[in-house]
């Protein structure tokens, strides 16, 4: 049986109302706005029923401005590429994907400024440039699990009139996100919100913004040659994915039965379990800021260690880890070049675990013993 350690990457497992909810969204819905028939209804209502979680559970300004993606990789790239105008400053950093890093190198005629991190891979601001349009970053990172203050961050873009969108890849469902303060909220729902893959979106504050991304059917206004000019269905061309809807629907109400903060103080208790374990071995190094892990008090942080074992190429690590051990992490560079470059792991790359309140303290005593064994 696998012990699997890579939920940074995909939650694994879902939650048994998950499974549910996806196979009842497949056996008993139809096409929403399409049709005056109970299947195609009740999709309408889900729909409406998940907007009005989601705008819950981040206090979003307006259940409007709830705007459905197939995950957080198409929201940021659709919000680059539509948002952006020639000429424009963004910010971003060092310890960005390349959901974000990608979309600003193709975006012809933009100016990119990068924060540079500190040595612990905290990013440092710095360096923020008030003549910027955009300040977008990660809230908390894929490689280090460092996270940021998103209230000092949304203060200071208020303050100097600059909009500011969040990756959230890793701290939704883990971290309390007040979207309130964010311009643009990016979010995907197959990590730590324990949703099906495929679905994902776009928080926006305004509900005016003017932005468009594709055109298409919408089920009503058909005679116009334009997408309605109101949010979410000018942004929301075709039929949504009903199944990852209605599987985000299912683990919204799970999280919120089981209490975030409870589930989040146990991932992170488990994290710092295997901390403690590893941190003293000779020959495995450890990436980030630690402080949390060392004292137990965990705010910024999410449930990712990331590490190296002497010189070992990371990949062999982690193929060793499952061949002989079952253990499922993830090696290389994680999709986030420029913070390897920070650390110097271009070559070598890290092996990355990352925690789920589904995971046992008999999973962390093995993966301890495991990389013990591999010393």
């Amino acid at each position: 049986m696998i012990k699997y350690f890579d939920n940074a990457a995909t939650s694994f497992k879902k939650p048994k109302c998950v499974e549910k909810a996806v196979l009842n969204a497949l056996r008993s819905y139809t096409n929403p706005s399409r049709g005056l028939y109970d299947t195609a209804l009740n999709s309408a209502r889900l729909i409406l029923e998940t907007r009005e979680l989601v705008a819950d559970f981040f206090n979003a300004n307006d259940l409007k401005g709830v705007v459905f993606t197939k995950n957080i990789t198409e929201a940021l790239n659709l919000l680059i590429i539509n948002l952006l105008k020639p000429n424009d400053l963004v910010i971003t950093s060092n310890a960005e994907h390349n959901a974000i890093l990608r979309p600003l190198y193709q975006k012809n005629g933009i100016k990119i400024k990068f924060l540079p991190l500190d040595e612990n891979g905290n990013i440092d601001f710095s360096h923020l440039d008030k003549n910027a349009r955009l300040l977008i970053i990660s809230h908390a990172s894929n490689v280090s699990g460092n996270g940021v203050d998103l209230e000092k961050i949304a203060s200071w873009c208020k303050e100097f009139g600059v909009l500011l969108a969040i990756d959230s890849a890793q701290s939704a469902g883990e971290l309390k996100i007040n979207a309130k303060d964010i311009d643009f909220l990016c979010f995907t729902g197959h990590k730590s919100l324990l949703a099906p893959t495929g679905i994902g979106g776009i928080i926006f504050k305004d509900i005016d913004t003017d932005i468009n991304f594709f055109s298409g059917g919408t089920g009503f206004d058909t005679i116009s040659h334009f997408m309605p000019k109101y949010l979410p269905e000018r942004l929301e061309a075709g039929t949504l994915n009903l199944l990852g809807i209605a599987g985000l629907n299912a683990s919204l109400k799970y999280i919120k039965e089981k209490g975030q903060a409870n589930l989040y103080n146990k991932s992170m208790k488990l994290a710092k379990a295997f901390f403690d374990g590893i941190y003293d071995i000779r020959g495995v190094k450890i990436y980030g800021d630690l402080d949390e892990f060392k004292s137990g008090d965990f705010k910024l942080k999410v449930p990712i260690i990331s590490l190296n074992i002497k010189d070992f190429n990371s990949s062999k690590v982690a193929k060793i880890l499952y061949d002989k051990y079952g253990i499922c992490t993830r090696a290389g560079l994680h999709c986030s070049p420029l913070i390897h470059e920070h650390f110097k792991t271009i070559n070598q790359g890290m092996v990355r675990f990352s925690f789920s309140h589904f995971n046992s303290l008999k999973d962390i005593n093995y993966a301890i013993k495991a990389i013990k064994d591999l010393i």
